[in-house]
């Protein structure tokens, strides 16, 4: 009977097989089509585009319609792109659990490659014509719509999102760090009085990472037996360490 580990020794070994075989076959589907006529293709698709945008139209507002078209095309491409791309590694993901045959791979990833590759392409086309159009309408000190209102509520989302998570993350940080406080404290016999002082010296505050990295530091050192001899030296030093994180937490309150 064979044993769990023989069994799963002969599962790694099928599976870096498959591994290998999966790399020959993908090296036949990247030749069974051109990229070269794909980009061609590509070409006379945003030629035409193009052709439409500035048909009967002043220059500033054909750049106009070329941008929110490329804009609302390059969306649509990259939803495709990231289906494709899902689609497609499913597909490798089947093979190498030898759920599907390589008869069957070679069928289905070749329509999905050539179509991801097709999507790929346009979409970085799209991109390089809809980057075009904005730099043309720089001239004209002129914004597309999509992009401004975009670019407000997107830099505004950010901006308070990411305000609120580092407040989250340093709170949280902090109340781990007033917990080690008390047991610094204790470690190198210290009082309220000697972080008094020590605040009062004590102007810049630090980041809360640096923080972090002295009280562990020192709480590491006093637990040293061969610290002990220098820790009344040390006192002074872990005072100023506590003001520091005392000082932080009030810009939080």
């Amino acid at each position: 009977m064979v044993s769990k580990k023989e069994l799963a020794k002969m599962k790694r070994a099928l599976k870096r097989l498959r591994n290998e075989k999966l790399k020959q076959l993908e090296s036949e589907l990247d030749k069974s089509f051109s990229k070269e006529k794909i980009e061609k293709e590509i070409e006379k698709k945003i030629k035409a585009l193009k052709k439409q945008a500035f048909k009967h139209k002043p220059e500033q507002l054909a750049y106009e319609t070329l941008a929110e078209i490329c804009n609302e095309l390059s969306n649509a491409k990259r939803r495709q792109v990231r289906l494709l791309t899902q689609i497609y590694e499913n597909l490798k993901e089947d093979f190498i659990e030898r759920r599907i045959s390589t008869r069957e791979y070679l069928y289905m990833a070749g329509h999905i490659k050539k179509e991801l590759e097709y999507q790929k392409v346009h979409l970085a086309a799209l991109k390089r014509t809809l980057d075009e159009s904005i730099n043309a309408l720089a001239i004209f000190k002129k914004v597309p719509s999509f992009l401004s209102a975009s670019h407000k509520r997107e830099s505004r989302r950010i901006l308070v999102s990411g305000q609120c998570i580092c407040k989250i993350f340093d709170k949280k940080k902090l109340e781990q760090l007033r917990e080690l406080e008390k047991e610094l404290m204790a470690l190198y016999g210290l009082t309220n009085a000697d972080i008094e002082q020590a605040t009062m010296q004590k102007e810049p505050i630090m980041p809360l990472s640096a923080i972090e990295k002295k009280v562990k530091r020192a709480i590491m050192l006093a637990q040293k037996p061969q610290h002990a001899i220098h820790k009344e030296r040390e006192k002074e030093r872990v005072a100023e360490i506590i003001a520091e994180l005392r000082k932080y937490a009030e810009t939080l309150a």
